[in-house]
């Protein structure tokens, strides 16, 4: 325990990070975070004479829970700076919009000097001494039983928290500069998201780990492959790009091919957002979200069919059409589909005549022709069949070769062949599923 002038100190250090957060004007919104809210929370603890040492080793308590649960920390352990760093590019303010379009340069000279300013208090904040706050909270409720999360671990930046400790020492000009290059906020950190509903309320989840493919491993269907790659590089070149529909067999790599997208042009300000059919009708809101920003969008609808009874797909179609309010030039539609023409369609559609006591439509035709015209919304249709035996082997001998995988080339045509016919037949889904299986057979 350290003397009472010890005490004293800290005790002044623990007023200033308190003063630290209550400053904080751009990024006065990050107080309202989980982690921040509780730590401010403790912080205040510490300075109130009348709140009970029990009281307060709960507060403490709630800080450490939030703390340690709501991040995604990796083999380092936590690191309180690293917290702040990702919550400087997590949350967004007039200067990281701004930076995103412009150069540092071109930003309001008194913005950057409110940054600059706003940078002090989080530094004030985030290079925290923990032993000394601990070692006061021992002072204060007489007793020692504050665990330190944040030591004696090394920070070395893993896969958990990707440098985020960094930020923190960067300055105004090192943050502008990395918003212009790379995007404000969540969309400057992830590249791929998936709408989804949490207590009634859509929002973008952000996506960490997205499958690995890449269109290098795409073996097959070379013609689709470059027209997808071709709309998808008019978009990033700020042009009117096409909503694609992608059509055909199922595992002929439809979804793929979307999927492998981001890992080429992720670098280049694209980013995908998967939108599951059900929440299609959130798609003003979806779209409100992507509106007005650098990176340019692909909505991923993957397997969009409808059923007879459904009217979900009238949303789809004031998606790919626009409504009153038309989709922003930086967002296109990729969706994928087993149906040609999405909606399922029965014979008796077609038909003039129900059975008795069946009702009929007064317009059936026009109906009908509501159902086919949506795939029409789509500018580019592109068709996926399965693959003929020769083609099927073509794919199996590539992606063996891109998996280094040595085996007499008979035997791996005669292997492919087999179990093509045990199992899901010909596609390029099977021909990966049949090379995974040969690769571990041969490891072991």
């Amino acid at each position: 325990m350290k003397n009472a002038t010890g005490i004293n100190n800290i005790q002044g250090q623990i007023k200033n990070i308190d003063r630290a957060l209550k400053g904080l004007a751009l990024y006065r919104h990050v107080r309202k975070d989980p982690v921040v809210a509780a730590f401010e929370q403790f912080i205040a603890g510490l300075l109130d004479d009348k709140i009970s040492p029990h009281t307060l080793l709960d507060i403490y308590g709630q800080f450490l829970n939030r703390l340690i649960n709501d991040f995604p920390w990796g083999q380092d352990g936590p690191s309180w700076s690293s917290y702040w760093g990702y919550c400087l590019l997590r949350y967004e303010t007039v200067f990281s919009r701004q930076a995103e379009f412009v150069n540092y340069e071109e930003l309001p000279s008194w913005l950057k000097d409110v940054m600059e300013y706003e940078l002090g208090c989080i530094r004030q904040v985030a290079k925290a001494r923990w032993d000394d706050i601990l070692d006061f909270a021992s002072y204060r409720a007489g007793f020692d039983e504050w665990f330190n999360p944040f030591g004696p671990y090394p920070v070395s930046g893993d896969k958990g928290l990707k440098n985020y400790h960094t930020v923190v020492d960067w300055g105004a000009r090192e943050l502008a500069r990395h918003f212009h290059r790379c995007g404000s906020g969540v969309f400057g950190m992830y590249k791929a998201f998936r709408w989804e509903r949490v207590n009634g309320q859509g929002c973008l989840k952000a996506i960490s780990d997205v499958d690995p493919i890449t269109l290098d491993e795409l073996v097959g269907y070379e013609e689709q492959k470059a027209r997808i790659i071709e709309n998808t590089e008019q978009l990033l070149k700020g042009y009117q790009a096409n909503n694609v529909l992608l059509y055909g067999d199922k595992g002929t790599g439809k979804s793929s091919l979307v999927k492998a997208l981001i890992h080429r042009y992720g670098d280049r300000g694209l980013r995908l957002v998967e939108v599951p059919k059900d929440y299609l009708v959130d798609y003003y809101k979806i779209l409100e979200q992507l509106e007005g920003r650098k990176q340019k969008f692909v909505l991923f609808v993957d397997d969009l069919s409808f059923e007879e009874d459904e009217v979900e797909y009238k949303h789809i179609k004031a998606l790919l059409e626009g409504g009153i309010k038309t989709r922003p030039s930086n967002v296109v539609v990729y969706a994928t589909s087993n149906r040609r023409h999405i909606v399922r369609e029965f014979h008796h559609d077609r038909n003039a005549e129900y059975g008795p006591g069946q009702e009929q439509e007064v317009f059936a035709v026009d109906s009908l022709q509501e159902k086919l015209s949506l795939a029409d919304r789509f500018g580019i249709t592109l068709t996926f069949v399965a693959p003929n035996q020769r083609t099927y082997l073509e794919m199996v001998e590539a992606l063996a070769r891109q998996r280094r995988i040595s085996v007499d080339a008979d035997k791996l045509r005669e292997e492919a062949l087999r179990w093509e016919k045990k199992y899901n037949g010909r596609s390029g889904r099977t021909a990966r599923q049949f090379i995974d299986y040969m690769e571990a057979r041969l490891d072991n």
